[in-house]
């Protein structure tokens, strides 16, 4: 089925749209009018099947900011599902929560979830400050841990989106294709079915956000905010931490982070330490079950960054091209170094 995104950036209907439904979403300004709206476009020009918004909603006294996602295949009812479900279930108050999703419109595959004002994470880390860093990196630990032992027995979650063994080996023939340069790169022995089994462990399995990196936690004072579900469900638990964890360890052509090799360390044993003493777990036996994952994360970006310029490949003057391959081969090579630690 493909929905029609159109509706989604259609003033006119957005419009009527949050004007017969913002006494629902807003309580607290029931008794005022919607004086205007503005729609401010995230995703880039070329996403023609996805669209990324920011609603901007001004009543006669304040101003309420909505964000939404839409996307032409591929239901986000399961994502309102999801987040409907977390926040209902303690992910409303005290120190660790999400945004409050508020609606989900089918016709244009359109969910709609509340701005949560802050700072990410990955904002933070730029600026250097080691302490303030440390203090939130454990709360970003709890953040997680409540939210693997989120009780999930008896609902009908779906399973988190997962890139298998067939994707990464046609992966890595679109990248010899398109980026005949890197094909020397490739010559390495990789087990594909070691990470793929890792993953069907089913004693690990929990609710997951499964995209758990810095721009995906938001800080607000005391208060950590998990935002972007989009490929959340059923999972094991181990690709959350790794995810958090390896990316620390991204080369610097996908990620440059002004902290040392031993802060970068430092923030991965601290978040590894405080999580496996949330959940009474052994933190030398955590460790050696993420070698698998970590190298799934890897793989995951390569395939994210290489889909990615394979898109707007058209579109790229020669400096950007030549960017592109330069990401895809720096990852590459940490891909080889974590097979070999296999």
């Amino acid at each position: 089925m493909r929905y029609l995104i159109e509706k989604a950036e259609d003033l006119v209907f957005i419009e009527k749209f949050f004007k017969k439904n913002f006494k629902i979403y807003f309580p607290d300004v029931k008794k005022e009018k919607i004086k205007k709206i503005e729609i401010e476009k995230k995703s880039p020009i070329w996403a023609k099947d996805t669209s990324l918004l920011r609603y901007k909603i001004f009543f006669d006294s304040q101003l309420k900011i909505v964000r939404g996602s839409a996307k032409k295949t591929h239901s986000k009812k399961k994502i309102f599902f999801l987040m409907n479900y977390l926040y209902w279930h303690g992910f409303n108050k005290g120190s660790y929560r999400i945004p409050k999703p508020l609606d989900y419109f089918e016709k244009a595959n359109l969910l709609l979830y509340e701005e949560v004002e802050g700072e990410t994470f990955a904002s933070m880390l730029a600026q250097n400050k080691l302490k303030k860093i440390e203090q939130n990196v454990k709360r970003i630990a709890q953040w997680l841990a409540k939210l693997h032992t989120t009780k999930i027995k008896g609902v009908l979650f779906e399973k988190a989106l997962f890139l298998g063994k067939r994707k990464y080996q046609k992966m890595f023939s679109d990248i010899e294709n398109l980026m005949p340069s890197l094909k020397k790169d490739l010559k390495f022995s990789i087990d594909l079915d070691l990470v793929q089994q890792a993953w069907r462990k089913k004693e690990y399995f929990a609710l997951i956000h499964n995209d758990f990196y810095p721009g995906n936690i938001i800080i607000q004072d005391s208060k950590i905010f998990g935002i972007d579900f989009d490929r959340a469900g059923i999972g094991p638990f181990l690709m959350d931490l790794a995810t958090f964890y390896g990316c620390f360890d991204f080369p610097k052509e996908i990620w440059q982070i002004g902290l040392t090799k031993s802060e970068r360390k430092k923030i991965q044993n601290l978040f590894l330490k405080v999580y496996c003493k949330k959940r009474n777990m052994q933190l030398k036996k955590i460790k050696d079950l993420l070698k698998p994952f970590l190298l799934k994360i890897f793989l995951d970006q390569i395939h994210y960054h290489f889909y990615f310029a394979k898109r707007g490949w058209r579109y790229m003057d020669k400096t950007a091209k030549n960017t592109a391959q330069r990401k895809i081969q720096a990852l590459i090579v940490e891909v080889a170094k974590l097979t070999e630690d296999l």
